[in-house]
């Protein structure tokens, strides 16, 4: 994932955009920022995003979505929410320097903390677009299942 600015149209402001490998927007990352991070200044959604970035990036390695994850009936393994907090206690490995460093090294305390509090708001937010889907999955299945209760309610006398 690439960290681009955009400038907003008939504004001086500044949002940053999440590209994929293939140069296509990461949508996820994308609605989050624009709609629960919209309100904060310009360099703490930068920093924001990036700690998004971040945990996206544990998902694709472990190979599972938060989609994937919240939409499922099983409640998430204790393994892998270790394996998550791990993730977050390091810096990311894929920043372009010259030499890579063999141990990885750990973020401090406060940005730690940062990146815990994104990272409960984000899966929040997925956890809200997933349920918001089921109810609409579900209202669109009620009036057909309100009317073949009433059928099976006359034929039943």
């Amino acid at each position: 994932m690439i960290l681009k600015k955009v400038k907003l149209l008939g504004s001086n402001e500044v949002m940053p955009l999440v590209e994929g490998c293939d140069g296509l927007p990461v949508l996820r990352v994308n609605n989050y920022a624009l709609s629960v991070l919209k309100n904060k200044a310009a360099q703490s959604i930068k920093n924001d995003v990036r700690a998004v970035m971040h945990l996206e990036k544990w998902a694709s390695k472990i190979g599972t979505s938060w989609r994937e994850e919240l939409s499922s009936t099983k409640a998430f393994p204790p393994a892998r929410f270790t394996s998550l907090v791990i993730h977050l206690t390091y810096k990311s490995q894929d920043n372009n320097d010259a030499v890579t460093p063999l141990l990885p090294e750990p973020v401090g305390q406060d940005y730690f903390n940062h990146r815990l509090t994104t990272a409960a708001g984000y899966l929040e937010f997925n956890h809200d677009s997933v349920m918001i889907s089921r109810k609409i999955r579900m209202m669109t299945l009620l009036p057909h299942s309100k009317s073949r209760y009433s059928k099976a309610i006359s034929l039943i006398g």
